[in-house]
């Protein structure tokens, strides 16, 4: 677990050669059972309670009965198909292949309504690279004026998956769902094959929002509130390259965007960054095939296989409690397998900093052999206690600049949005 809190989460055993008529199981140090259940990739289990920037062992052993466990149901209602989970209750128009609702069962909050959430939009779009005016662009296709193929492709304790097949300007496009039954999570996978079609902008939908929700989104070393864009500051626009309407719009978000709504929040962490702010909705600008602006004769023709994945979590709270969702989808417990004892301990953290901050930077130190430096941020406004511990025989953190000089800062306090580098020496 390279993330400094504690995980629980899903891993497969791809390279295990299971019998095909036994059940399996996986077992950690202090006899904790996790079964074993057959998915996507294969037999996989949850890895459960793996330590702060350390790691946790699993002996994988064959079980004395077929494992149970609670799994999301699905019904059909008179609108379309129904997928619920102890978190969760999807509701799916399975003609068109879009979501009516996702609806928070905890605290009953309703989501992604309105319709056309999972739409893809096919427009004309012959810009250059560098120059987008044209705001209402003319529609090409939509995935919706087919009928989509859906199926439920897999069920077990752990998630309930559904595929959807659509197409859109007659190129197959695969959407997948997953409801995790361990953790308050929705994932969506889009996946396709384009072909490069010249002049061709494709946009996903994301559903409605409030006109008054907050939206928060990633930025680098931080986060940026919509809407107030420099509001210290006169906004002078030329608009030689951009509308002044897509450019209030438009933006690049990194990691995730979190839009709250009546103390209740939406976070989608994703691997994709361009998205479109439109006052009743959310989009996602996929890919476009444009001319490049200096040399027309050039084409960004995003040509082959595309994946997009976005991970969706709703609930109390705003961006500090979001904050985790994107480092998680960024990086997934790291595993090993092997067989026999290891003579290191079953389980040990390196690193703990009370699961206080984001560890952003665990590095040795360029100044001073032996010692090893760490970066943390605050993602809240809150102010919080910071108490470093490590089970790497280090001194206790002193702060330091970026270049390792000495800071004139408290090391044993991380500040609301702060961020802070923290010296660890032998």
């Amino acid at each position: 677990n390279t993330l400094n809190f504690q995980r629980s989460e899903l891993v497969s055993c791809g390279s295990l050669s299971p019998d095909a008529n036994a059940a399996y199981e996986a077992v950690d140090a202090q006899g904790r059972v996790f079964p074993l259940y057959r998915g996507e990739d294969g037999l996989e289990f949850l890895a459960g309670g793996v330590p702060s920037f350390g790691r946790k062992s699993f002996h994988i052993r064959k079980a004395a009965s077929v494992p149970t466990g609670a799994c999301a149901t699905l019904c059909r209602q008179a609108d379309g198909l129904v997928l619920e989970n102890r978190y969760y209750r999807l509701r799916l128009d399975d003609k068109l292949g879009q979501i009516l609702s996702l609806t928070d069962l905890e605290t009953g909050k309703v989501w992604l309504s309105g319709g056309g959430a999972l739409r893809v939009t096919a427009l004309h779009d012959d810009s250059l690279g560098g120059s987008e005016r044209s705001v209402d662009k003319p529609i090409l296709d939509q995935s919706d004026r087919r009928v989509a193929q859906v199926e439920l492709e897999y069920s077990n304790p752990l998630y309930a998956q559904l595929k959807i097949v659509k197409e859109i300007t007659d190129v197959k496009l695969v959407q997948r769902i997953r409801l995790y039954n361990f953790k308050k999570q929705m994932d969506l996978r889009l996946s396709m094959n384009w072909p490069g079609t010249p002049d061709v902008q494709l946009k996903l939908d994301l559903g409605s929002r409030s006109q008054d929700s907050r939206i928060v989104y990633g930025v680098p070393y931080g986060a940026q509130e919509y809407g107030k864009y420099l509001e210290t500051e006169s906004l002078v626009f030329g608009g030689d390259e951009i509308s002044y309407e897509l450019f209030n719009r438009y933006r690049e978000a990194q990691g995730f965007v979190c839009v709250e709504e009546e103390g209740q929040h939406l976070t989608v962490a994703s691997n994709h960054s361009a998205y479109d702010f439109l006052p009743s909705g959310l989009q996602v600008l996929l890919l476009r095939d444009v001319r490049n602006g200096s040399e027309h004769d050039y084409r960004f023709t995003n040509f082959g296989q595309v994946e997009y994945q976005f991970c969706l979590q709703i609930g109390p709270g705003g961006q500090e409690a979001s904050a985790r969702l994107p480092w998680e989808r960024q990086f997934p417990l790291l595993q090993a397998q092997g067989t026999g004892e290891s003579p290191r301990p079953s389980q040990e953290s390196w690193l703990s900093t009370a699961e206080e901050g984001i560890l952003t930077v665990f590095k040795p130190s360029e100044t001073q052999p032996g010692a090893a430096v760490v970066r943390l941020y605050n993602p809240g406004a809150e102010a919080k206690p910071l108490a470093l511990a490590n089970g790497l025989g280090l001194a206790p953190a002193a702060c330091v600049n970026l270049d390792e000089t000495p800071a004139d800062e408290a090391p044993d306090r991380l500040g609301g949005f702060e961020i802070k580098t923290l010296l660890l020496r032998p």
